[in-house]
């Protein structure tokens, strides 16, 4: 190779090393989305997969249904919820236990033995 060729080889690896990542990098910061943005979705998505499996449920339409509420409309509904309230729907649905609160079972069980206390005392 002569030097010319070396020399114009060596300008053109050096430009393609330095300058094209520097566009491809421009370009994807255009089209790039923040990871907040992305979790923000995956959450709304999330939230919006668990509460259709539950309107799903053969016993939760026909609950719907006694109150008066269709389930299409019920999913209409769900899908014009904002963002914050969405995940508050399902942070709360899914916090919620199956059989209530213990605590109304304890307290219903110190009003019987106070009331047998006291009925054994008269």
């Amino acid at each position: 190779m002569t030097f010319m060729t070396r020399l114009l080889l060596g300008f053109v690896l050096s430009f393609s090393l330095v300058h094209i990542p520097l566009l491809q990098s421009a370009h994807a910061n255009e089209s790039m989305i923040s990871t907040s943005v992305a979790i923000e979705d995956f959450n709304r998505t999330t939230a919006e997969g668990n509460l259709n499996e539950l309107l799903n449920r053969q016993d939760v339409k026909d609950q719907l249904v006694k109150l008066g509420v269709s389930p299409e409309e019920a999913t209409r509904r769900l899908a014009s919820l904002s963002d914050a309230d969405l995940k508050k729907l399902s942070s709360e649905i899914d916090h919620q236990t199956a059989g209530g609160s213990i605590v109304g079972v304890l307290l219903v069980v110190v009003l019987v033995l106070l009331i047998v206390y006291l009925f054994k005392r008269v």
